[in-house]
């Protein structure tokens, strides 16, 4: 898999069948650069274990392409 954005603000890289996650700065002249954070699973796990997946999404009944609609939602 190649490297690839995400956002606009971070950056994946592959290194030997590994992947990094880089945050992208400006520096003072303006000029963009890479700043490591961490390999990329280790900043799925943190995200996990801090509760940033949430709830689960509702799911769909059927086959209807209407934003909303066919959503399974809880009785009120």
């Amino acid at each position: 898999m190649p490297n690839f954005y995400v956002n606009s603000r971070f950056y994946v890289k592959e290194i030997k069948g590994k992947y990094y996650v880089y945050l992208i700065e400006k520096d003072d002249g303006g000029k963009q650069r890479h700043r490591y954070i961490a390999p990329l699973d280790k900043v799925i796990e943190t995200y996990i274990a801090v509760g940033g997946v949430g709830a689960v999404p509702p799911q769909r009944r059927g086959r209807d392409l209407n934003p909303g609609q066919g959503l399974d939602r809880p009785p009120s």
